[in-house]
């Protein structure tokens, strides 16, 4: 998985498929990788954003893009 992040997001948590996985942040891109992932890039499980004012905002569900 890779994508974007804003300035004020400073961790991503990526649960899915029993795995949970701290994704790389830097320069405002992002990476992570788990074994047994969706080979479509689909996301089942939770993709949780740790923002700079110590807040967390979790997206849950299929349909997060890989």
């Amino acid at each position: 998985m890779i994508g974007w992040a804003g300035s004020d997001v400073k961790g991503i948590t990526v649960r899915d498929h029993g795995h949970t996985t701290e994704a790389t942040l830097q320069d405002g891109r992002f990476t992570a990788w788990w074994p047994d992932g969706n080979p479509d890039g689909l996301l089942t499980g939770t993709f949780t954003l740790h923002l700079a004012d110590g807040s967390t905002h979790t997206l849950k569900g299929a349909g997060l893009l890989g």
